[in-house]
C-alpha cells in the first residue's frame, strides 16, 4: 500500500484554461499578462495563435471584423473567469 505523500504527489491536478483576446495583441501584453499569471503556478503557456480577420467573431459577436488571438494554458492552482479578465485589464 502507497504512503499517504506518495498518493497526494501521484494525484496532483492541473487546470486547463483558454484565453481568447480579440482585436491584435502585442507580444508586450502577452509577456505582462504571462507574469500577472504566474500566481496560479503555470505549468504551461501555449503559444498565441492568431485567427484571420472575421466578419463577426464567435465569441465576441459585438466586435465585427477582428482577429481573435487565444492561448492554451496549465495551471496548478484554480483560476475563475473574472481573476483572469482582471489581470488582463490591468
Amino acid at each position: 500500500m502507497k504512503n499517504f505523500k506518495t498518493y497526494l504527489a501521484e494525484s496532483e491536478r492541473t487546470y486547463r484554461y483558454r484565453i481568447k483576446m480579440v482585436g491584435d495583441v502585442d507580444s508586450t501584453f502577452v509577456k505582462d499578462l504571462k507574469d500577472k499569471l504566474a500566481q496560479f503556478d503555470p505549468v504551461n503557456f501555449g503559444s498565441l495563435k492568431t485567427t484571420p480577420v472575421q466578419l463577426k467573431p464567435a465569441d465576441f459577436p459585438a466586435c465585427a471584423n477582428q482577429r481573435v488571438s487565444s492561448m492554451d494554458v496549465e495551471f496548478r492552482y484554480p483560476a475563475i473567469e473574472p481573476q483572469i479578465k482582471q489581470l488582463a485589464q490591468i
